[in-house]
């Protein structure tokens, strides 16, 4: 249950040298220009994959920004459900980069059978169009969504404290 005091994580994936898969990154960069309070930590996940299920120790609750590639319209905000994610066959394809989204997801189902790591995840995902390689910058059609995926972000928070 969330609540004031609840430690929050919130883990932004994404490599900002391939087009929109830095859409994750860029909205990190905006979150940590923000006073989100002492029971929440920002966390740049980049790339890694099963690495990242030690991002994930010591909070009730965590929020995954990533890019996704989803066939959707570019652009497009989504919040899921974690076991969204879990359940699908193939990991790589719901998210925009190496092994993703889906298997540090399925990580933390594994961990937490023996031990007690979280006990709920949002995931936030912008979809795009297929990625560049080596390029620095996002489409304008995803630039224009990192501003709303933070709001997203904070009232996401700001509910969960009872705030909203």
């Amino acid at each position: 249950m969330m609540g004031e005091g609840v430690k929050t994580h919130i883990v932004c994936f994404g490599n900002p040298l391939h087009g929109d898969d830095g859409f994750g990154t860029a909205v990190y960069e905006q979150l940590c220009s923000k006073d989100l309070g002492a029971h929440v930590s920002v966390m740049d996940g980049g790339t890694s994959s099963l690495s990242a299920l030690a991002l994930f120790e010591e909070c009730a609750h965590a929020i995954i920004v990533d890019a996704i590639n989803d066939e959707g319209e570019a652009g497009k905000l989504s919040w899921h459900e974690a076991s969204s994610f879990q359940k699908a066959r193939s990991c790589g394809q719901m998210s925009s980069h190496g092994l993703g989204v889906g298997a540090i997801l399925q990580g933390l189902e594994i961990i937490g059978e023996d031990q007690q790591v979280v006990d709920h995840i949002d995931v936030l995902t912008c979809s795009v169009a297929p990625l560049q390689s080596f390029k620095m910058s996002l489409s304008p059609v995803v630039q224009e969504q990192v501003m709303i995926a933070t709001q997203m972000v904070l009232d996401k928070l700001n509910a969960g404290r009872g705030l909203s």
